[in-house]
This record gives structure tokens, C-alpha cells and sequence, in this order.
């Protein structure tokens, strides 16, 4: 009989022995693990999660570079949308207006109930006031006669917001306009972080028009672009439009200037070179060119700006004369050279918001101030702009612009307001802001589920 020699265990063969029993424990609970609470631990036989109800994180796990785009377009939720729903336009009120404002406004102070405390976020600080509309002042869209969903027919619709630290705001509805009176901001009301960082915006009256939104149409019955012939309509307005074309001409007389003027510092033994260098032979002759069509167009101007001296600033412009003019410029540019790409190519331009700029952009003169003491002859020009199409709505369905990547699937917006300089919501790195609520929720008339969202464009 074959005897085995019976040896103790030791140490090293103990340890291999306990490692393989280790493994052995590892392997096994990889294929069942015990911890049923992770969402990478679910049962073979656990039903497959519906996407409606993923997260945009749950979404993106194991999401490739190739198949990002498409998850980013259902996260944009249009499957879960009609395509033309109602939206309303904030189309804001010029200040020049002769009729009575509407009820319904965005910044300055709300109109409250006595007994309404003013709404502060989560670490205490009181919120900014946005909004206040007259949900009376909401017409039914014409096509459609469809009103917003949940939302009564009467009362008034207020919205606060946080623009520090979270995104806290509330929606909040009163049903009795005659129970609301008009309420100053807390003391210790904090100025936006990133809209001019005030406290209170500029206070704008605005009306409601209804127009069936696609996400990209424009409502109709707003101003859009119009030609210079429909704008320029007195002579104030017209020798405006010629200061600020005029910007032009003399941007590029400037830099005319500096070349001559490099070329007359250079020293004599740099000539050779300079005749020989094609960038430098170029740009001489550019400018010479240009300057012999210059020649013709500053008659025209000169004739033009002394007939306008004859007038008084509101009078009704000679459109025969505005055409001369704009026809000596457009020729001016016909026959600029092909390298022409800046300054002067830049006349004919739609010159409309430097006009803007020159008349209401002064950093030591607030806008009020602007406004009030604008000549009569620019008034009408910036009533129309102010009451062009700014992009800011009432519901709707078009998505903001922003870098995040955000969840929009079976929801619904409440109020989109864009980037606007009126309104004290230009940002460098914002460009705007919007609340969205789901449609379940619209619908059953809960405002406590709305999210806001900052449109970033960085």
C-alpha cells in the first residue's frame, strides 16, 4: 500500500489556502451582489427602468460620444409636446404711449395682500420681484381659442425669484385685484448677481399677444426689420442715421492715417523693403481707391446734412433726397475693392441699434432719465423698438439657449424673459432666464413643482 508521507501545513500554504477562498467569495458576489439599494445592482429579473423616468445623469451613464447627440434631443422633449402650442408675446409698452398701461407688469414693486409675507429662499434672503401679470389681460389664442391650462381666468399671477446662490422662486396666485396694494422691497433686499447687480429691476408695463408657438415662429402683428426708407421717417431721425454711418467713414479715414503715418516714421533704408512687401503695396493702393470714391459721396453728404438744416428735426423728411443719398452709398460700396471686409465696407449697415446706443446707453444717465428727456423726434423710433419682438413670452414651447444640458421632457414654460438691456437682464455670461413647470402639474393648477433655469451662453 502507497503510504503518503503526512506532513504539517505551513504558513505559505495557509495563506494561498485562505486567498482562494477570498477569491472564491469575490467572484461570487460579483454575480449576485448583496447590495440591492445601488442602481448597478438591479435583479436580471428586475424590469428595465422607462426612460421617461430617468434622470439626465441615468440618461447619460454609458453614453459614448457618438450617441450623445441623440439623447441630448430627447432630453429636449418634443416627442413629449404637440408641435404648435399657445403662447402669449410680452410685447412691452413704450413709455410714449397715450393709452392707459395694462395690469400687468415686469420689475419695479409687486402689488400684495396685506397679510402676504414677502417670499425669501432657503439660506433667508429675500427674494427679487420679476413679474406681475392680470390674468385677466390674457386674450385666448385666435385660432386655437385655447387659454393656458389650470390657470384662471381672473386674478393675478406674481413671481419671485432668487438670482444668488440657488435658484429659489415662487409663483403665486391672488384671486381679488382690489385686495393688492402696492409694497416696497425688504431693506435687506440684495442686488441680482448677475443682471447689473440691483436690486429691483426697471419697471416695464407690457401686454399679452397670443400667437401659436412652434418653437420658432414669430408672433405676428410685432415689429420686425424694416427697410431704411420705413424708419427714417423725419429729419432728426435721418441725420442721426448719417452720424452713425458716418462712424464709418471715419473709422476708416483712421486708419488710413496710421498707415501714412507708419509709412512717413520709417527710416530711409527701410524703403527698399517697404516698396517690395506685397501687404504693404496693397493696403496703399486700398486706400487711395477708396478715397477717390469718398470723393463724390461727401458732396452728397454735405448737400443732404445743409438741407437738413433747414428743417426742423421733426419735420417730415425728403424721402427724394434720403433716396440720393442712400444710392450715392450703396454705389460707394458696389465698387469697393474685394479686400474690403471692415470699416467702410460696413456704411450701408442697418445702423438702427447704434442710434440706440448713442440716444439711450449712457453709463452716468439712467434710462428713465433717457427716456424723458429724449427729443420728441425719437419717439416714435423708440417706441418701436421698445415694442418689437424681444423674444420674452408667456408659455409657449421654444427652448432656451443655454450650454447646460438640461431636462425639458413633458414639461412646460411658464415665463421665458431673454437677455434685454430695458429690461436690466443683459449679463456677460447669462442670456436670461426661464421657469418651467410639468404639464400634469400646469394642468392641475400646482405651481410648487416649477424649476428655473439661467440660460448661460458660456
Amino acid at each position: 500500500m502507497l503510504q503518503v508521507a503526512k506532513t504539517p501545513l505551513s504558513m505559505t500554504h495557509f495563506l494561498l489556502l485562505l486567498g482562494g477562498i477570498f477569491a472564491t467569495f469575490v467572484a461570487l458576489m460579483a454575480k449576485e451582489p448583496w447590495d440591492l439599494g445601488s442602481p448597478s445592482s438591479k435583479r436580471p429579473d428586475e424590469p428595465e427602468k422607462p426612460r421617461i423616468e430617468m434622470t439626465v445623469d441615468e440618461m447619460l451613464s454609458g453614453v459614448d460620444s457618438q450617441e450623445i447627440g441623440a439623447v441630448m434631443e430627447e432630453l429636449e422633449g418634443h416627442a413629449t409636446r404637440p408641435a404648435e402650442i399657445p403662447g402669449w408675446a410680452i410685447r412691452l409698452v413704450s413709455p410714449y404711449a397715450d393709452t392707459p398701461p395694462p395690469n400687468s407688469w415686469f420689475g419695479g414693486r409687486p402689488a400684495l395682500p396685506a397679510d402676504f409675507e414677502w417670499p425669501r429662499n432657503t439660506a433667508g434672503q429675500a427674494m427679487n420681484f420679476v413679474a406681475q401679470i392680470d390674468l385677466g389681460e390674457i386674450p385666448p389664442e385666435p385660432e386655437t381659442t385655447q387659454r393656458i391650462p389650470g390657470l384662471p381666468e381672473a386674478g393675478t399671477m406674481v413671481v419671485f425669484a432668487n438670482f444668488r446662490g440657488d435658484l429659489g422662486h415662487l409663483i403665486t396666485i391672488f384671486p381679488e385685484h382690489s385686495q393688492l396694494r402696492e409694497r416696497s422691497e425688504p431693506d435687506d433686499l440684495e442686488a441680482t448677481f448677475h443682471y447689473r447687480r440691483k436690486a429691483v429691476f426697471p419697471k416695464w408695463h407690457f401686454e399679452l399677444i397670443p400667437y401659436l408657438d412652434s418653437a420658432e415662429a414669430t408672433p405676428p402683428g410685432i415689429l420686425g426689420e424694416e427697410e431704411p426708407h420705413e424708419w427714417i421717417t423725419n429729419w432728426g431721425l435721418a441725420l442721426a442715421e448719417l452720424d452713425a454711418a458716418s462712424g464709418s467713414i471715419r473709422s476708416h479715414r483712421s486708419d488710413r492715417n496710421r498707415h501714412l503715418s507708419d509709412l512717413r516714421r520709417m527710416k530711409r533704408s527701410e524703403w527698399p523693403a517697404a516698396r517690395g512687401n506685397p501687404e504693404i503695396l496693397e493696403r496703399t493702393r486700398f486706400y487711395r481707391q477708396v478715397s477717390n470714391l469718398l470723393s463724390p459721396l461727401q458732396k452728397e453728404i454735405a448737400a443732404f446734412r445743409k438741407l437738413a438744416e433747414n428743417h426742423d428735426p421733426s419735420d417730415v423728411v425728403d424721402q427724394e433726397a434720403l433716396q440720393r443719398l442712400m444710392s450715392a452709398r450703396m454705389d460707394l460700396v458696389a465698387n469697393l475693392p474685394a479686400n474690403a471686409k471692415y470699416g467702410i465696407a460696413s456704411l450701408n449697415r442697418d445702423h438702427q441699434s447704434n442710434i440706440l446706443h448713442s440716444l439711450l446707453l449712457e453709463r452716468d444717465v439712467t434710462l428713465e432719465e433717457k427716456l424723458s428727456d429724449l427729443p420728441e423726434c425719437f419717439h416714435d423710433f423708440v417706441s418701436k423698438h421698445i415694442s418689437a419682438w424681444r423674444g420674452h413670452r408667456l408659455f409657449g414651447q421654444k427652448l432656451p439657449k443655454t450650454t447646460s444640458i438640461l431636462d425639458f421632457r413633458s414639461v412646460q414654460c411658464v415665463l421665458d424673459i431673454k437677455a434685454d438691456y430695458y429690461l436690466g437682464t443683459e449679463s456677460e455670461h447669462q442670456d436670461g432666464f426661464s421657469i418651467w413647470t410639468p404639464i400634469e402639474a400646469l394642468t392641475a393648477g400646482d405651481w410648487s413643482k416649477t424649476k428655473m433655469y439661467h440660460h448661460t451662453n458660456v
